[in-house]
């Protein structure tokens, strides 16, 4: 699969899309948005790691955040082979392995923290094809060059029967329509593409993958009314995040 052209949406391929703004520009076919600028992301990372302040870049996770998302695949990870795609400072693989999942954790910025259980990973392609059964990819896909040549990848890692799980920031929430070029996860200079749940669909069928959305709510924060306004704006569309599963569409014989 040929790597995205300068003005091509990294969604979903197509060539029209239209200027947002001088960094941004959106797709008119599937309404994501995406960076123009090459924005060196290797010295980007490599600099958050070195000065301690991460959160940009990599995410911030509470261990409440990563049991909930940890849940979206089911209670049952007892001895599945899981991979944490980007796994930032660990929390999640730390939830992961406390559900008795074996657990990779693939960063390629970050420090390997020590987490008993995981197995810590730099380099995706030393992993063996077909070894995953789940696949996480929390908050990671927006920070991707060529999402849909990386979910290739991630293909190829799965089990044919495997799954993986996709959050990301949705394009079309509330938040983004209100604050538009304000939104914080547009102003976030390692967000690459924010998707739409269009151009989120459109992206893993690129690489092979059907997709049918998560039910239930994830809350970044305690409280019943946030539970309550989480769900309502799911059901409306209008929630703040995507959360996929993505499975391998069936080879026809």
């Amino acid at each position: 699969m040929p790597e995205c052209q300068p003005n091509e949406c990294p969604a979903c391929a197509s060539g029209n899309t239209s200027s947002r703004g001088e960094a941004h520009r959106k797709c008119e076919r599937c309404g994501s948005v995406f960076r123009l600028a090459d924005q060196q992301l290797d010295t980007v990372y490599e600099q958050a790691w070195s000065d301690g302040d991460s959160e940009f870049a990599t995410g911030s996770m509470t261990a409440q955040l990563a049991e909930q998302l940890a849940s979206l695949v089911g209670d049952s990870l007892g001895g599945r082979r899981v991979l944490d795609y980007g796994a930032g400072e660990g929390a999640l693989t730390r939830e992961l392995v406390r559900r008795g999942a074996d657990v990779v954790a693939f960063e390629p910025y970050g420090p390997d923290p020590g987490i008993e259980g995981a197995t810590w990973c730099g380099d995706i392609e030393k992993l063996e094809p077909a070894s995953f059964e789940v696949v996480f990819l929390v908050e990671v896909i927006e920070h991707l060059q060529a999402p849909a040549v990386d979910l290739m990848l991630i293909r190829r890692l799965l089990r044919p029967d495997g799954e993986v799980l996709v959050t990301t920031p949705n394009a079309s929430g509330l938040n983004a329509r209100l604050t538009r070029a304000r939104w914080r996860e547009e102003v976030n200079p390692t967000h690459l593409c924010l998707f739409t749940p269009n151009g989120l669909r459109l992206c893993a069928a690129r690489a092979g993958f059907e997709t049918s959305e998560v039910p239930g709510t994830v809350t970044y924060g305690h409280g019943r009314l946030r539970s309550i306004v989480g769900t309502l704006l799911q059901h409306l569309g209008l929630a703040g995040g995507l959360r996929y599963r993505l499975s391998q569409v069936a080879s026809e014989e």
